[in-house]
């Protein structure tokens, strides 16, 4: 816990943790060597901040364990990074500057809703490994073999973000198939979707 109106302006090498940051007051500055680890038996977070602030990139991680499948829905908790940040842990096909751009195979998806047809149309591939990977947005990843651990670097997320949502009537499709986006935690914490801070207008309360 960081409760200190001068903050903490330095740490000394780089600082692993295993549990949960808590912000009460003061600036935290990460000397960007701040790392949010994440194992087989937990995953460190950031408390919701009630009082003080972050500056400096941090590094979080995220251990995936073996499923039913190798697909995953992916986001991110921090600013500024690109597709490449996670070629860099996992291996990626089917676009450009993918490892493997030719193949058959397209491992990345977001999704567009205005897409006409039936909701499985709506998937779409990257133009490039250097696409941003925008913030509060989700993604259909493919990862290969499991177990692993993928990261990515830069100022985290927090505060008030939007999560545009839209719904597009196409009257050839049931209404079913209307309305479907795909967004993802923005932040290097777990969410509680019953909040009532969550603006929900016309949205099904339901993930």
């Amino acid at each position: 816990e960081i409760d200190n109106a001068v903050g903490v302006n330095s740490i000394s090498g780089t600082q692993y943790l295993a549990g949960t940051l808590t912000l009460t007051n003061g600036e935290f500055n990460t000397n960007d060597s701040f790392v949010l680890l994440s194992e087989p038996s937990s995953t460190a977070r950031i408390a919701e901040i009630t009082g003080g602030s972050i500056t400096g990139d941090v590094k979080v991680e995220r251990y995936v364990q073996q499923g039913d499948n190798n697909w995953r829905f992916f986001s991110t908790p921090v600013s500024g990074t690109t597709l490449a940040d996670w070629d860099d842990d996992f291996s990626t096909a089917g676009f450009p500057g993918s490892d493997a751009p030719s193949f058959g195979f397209t491992s990345i998806y977001t999704y567009d809703e205005p897409t006409p047809g039936t909701n499985s149309n709506g998937y779409i591939a990257p133009t490039d490994v250097s696409d941003p990977i925008i913030v509060g947005t989700g993604y259909w990843v493919y990862l290969g073999p499991l177990p692993l651990t993928f990261a990515v670097t830069g100022p985290v997320n927090s505060g008030n973000i939007s999560l545009p949502v839209t719904y597009t009537d196409d009257v050839s499709q049931p209404t079913s198939e209307d309305g479907w986006n795909m967004v993802g935690n923005p932040y290097p914490s777990s969410i509680d979707w019953d909040s009532p801070f969550w603006t929900k207008t016309n949205i099904g309360s339901t993930i």
